[in-house]
């Protein structure tokens, strides 16, 4: 069995295949949200007096076969969730006819398998940093076709345990020096956004100036978290904590930031990049995008995605791995949490 892969600030939405051997239960499929999946797949199965669904409850065991993880937030995968759930109900997948309903001979998991390949090419999920991840090998499926993710979008194999961040020293290690404030970091950029979008990119609507007609709408990115300890930054940005970009001081927020501290820093952690989200976002937007999906460090032209970046600022340091240098999965008991 692979080893398991570490996530901090872990939302997920997965899906579970009932192997009951009642034939009135067995195939039957589950769609639910988690931050814990190895939880939550106890819970299912142990039943709703222990925190089950009651949809799952005595219609076991169930199996966790795969999950996608990477929302920015627990509504943006809450509203993934549901749209999974309602492809009849939901406004952006009821204009795709052939997801209405399920095909002669199909199984409740082909059913729902084609119902997410559809949702990960549309948008706003498409902007997502989404991992896809397959924890039960005998399930695993190759996307059609024309249907397959954006490449963005890691294919991954192996279980996941969720992780708290700021995870306590080890016994004897010596407590790394923070140096900096606790920021609340926000990027506005302006666009024309529906209340979904907004929700599902982890935004915050802004109106800017004091009229209460004619605001133009933004979407924020926070990136709340604390400045990287003094042994992870170059020395000079340690002590100057100039943007490497715009050339003002990390106090000033950058352009447009009232003061707002916004500080990124590379993935690469020997890269001297220090500069303002902002900054960084304006460099790497391409046509057509209101949120960076992936760019090039200015510095090293290290590439990333733009939600590792974020993902690092907020402190987590578990940098989703490619697909690639993931070994397959071979599981005998997957278990997960989360309605």
């Amino acid at each position: 069995m692979a080893a398991e892969e570490e996530i901090a600030d872990f939302y997920g939405v997965y899906l579970l295949v009932s192997k009951s051997t009642n034939p009135k239960f067995a195939g039957r499929t589950y769609i639910g949200y988690t931050v814990d999946p190895n939880r939550r797949i106890k819970q299912h199965n142990r039943g709703k007096d222990a925190g089950g669904a009651f949809r799952t409850s005595n219609r076991g065991p169930w199996t966790m076969v795969m999950i996608v993880h990477g929302f920015p937030n627990n509504i943006s995968a809450l509203r993934f969730e549901w749209a999974w759930q309602q492809p009849r109900v939901s406004r952006r997948l009821k204009q795709i006819p052939e997801i209405q309903k399920k095909q002669r001979k199909e199984t409740n998991f082909e059913y729902n398998f084609r119902i997410l390949s559809e949702m990960l090419r549309i948008g706003p999920w498409n902007r997502l940093p989404l991992t896809i991840r397959w924890l039960a090998e005998d399930f695993h499926r190759e996307f059609a076709v024309g249907k397959t993710p954006p490449l963005h979008m890691p294919i991954c194999f192996g279980r996941v345990k969720m992780v708290k961040k700021g995870k306590p020293e080890k016994k004897g290690e010596k407590k790394k020096k923070k140096i900096g404030k606790k920021l609340d970091n926000k990027i506005p950029i302006q666009y024309d956004l529906d209340e979904f979008d907004r929700l599902v990119m982890g935004g915050e609507k802004v109106l800017q100036g004091d009229d209460d007609v004619n605001h133009a709408e933004s979407i924020t990115i926070s990136s709340g978290s604390e400045n990287e300890s003094e042994e992870d930054l170059p020395t000079d940005d340690a002590t100057r904590l100039d943007c490497v970009l715009c050339s003002q001081s990390m106090s000033d927020g950058g352009e447009g930031n009232n003061g707002e501290e916004a500080v990124v820093r590379c993935i690469q952690p020997r890269c001297a990049l220090v500069c303002h989200i902002e900054c960084l976002a304006k460099q790497v937007l391409e046509p057509g995008q209101y949120v960076p999906i992936e760019g090039d460090c200015p510095i090293c032209e290290t590439h990333f995605l733009w939600g590792d970046l974020i993902r690092k600022s907020n402190g987590c340091c578990d940098l989703i791995a490619d697909a690639e240098n993931v070994d397959p999965l071979e599981i005998n008991d997957v278990s997960d949490d989360g309605d």
